[in-house]
């Protein structure tokens, strides 16, 4: 099996091999009739008319998108192509822990644009994996890794229980 590298290594080939989606770029302002405003900054990749993931980016990386864009007027929101592809990696079972799977969306734009986002333990996955069962998403089934020996699994903790103030 060949080695999947990192968005951030990411060989011409592998580039080759990711499929086109459309990436949605959007500017929001809030909080402006009290003086106050927050900007965000979004991308939602797009799948299919379904299947979208949206995740939060910088103000710089918003210039940059527009500017690759290639528009000549400045707009709160846009679409630009991305490549994308889905690892799965495959975890074996060990001690007392079943074997399952963990997810990594990677998204390439060109050099200066790429992001890389664990989605195993968000909504999106279920999404996803349904997507894949009722037979779309074939441009973006994943890419199965097995992990090396070596490699150490991340595991999210548990939320401890506080425990309960003593009433007297």
């Amino acid at each position: 099996m060949n080695k999947i590298n990192s968005i951030r290594y990411i060989t011409p080939e592998e580039l080759k091999e990711m499929s086109v989606a459309d990436l949605e770029v959007t500017h929001s302002v809030f909080g402006k009739a009290n003086e106050v405003k927050r900007d965000s900054y979004t991308i939602e990749v797009k799948f299919d008319r379904l299947t979208s993931h949206k995740i939060s980016i910088q103000k710089d990386d918003f210039v940059l998108l527009h500017y690759f864009s290639e528009r000549k007027n400045l707009a709160d929101q846009f679409v630009v192509a991305c490549r994308a592809r889905i690892i799965e990696t495959q975890w074996p079972e060990k001690d007392n822990r079943p074997a399952h799977s963990s997810y990594l969306l990677q998204i390439y734009v060109n050099d200066d644009l790429k992001w890389e986002e664990d989605f195993s333990y968000l909504q999106f996955r279920k999404v996803y994996l349904q997507g894949i069962k009722n037979g779309g998403l074939k441009e973006f089934l994943p890419v199965i890794r097995i992990p090396g020996s070596q490699e150490k699994e991340v595991e999210l903790e548990e939320p401890k229980e506080e425990p309960a103030p003593n009433a007297e």
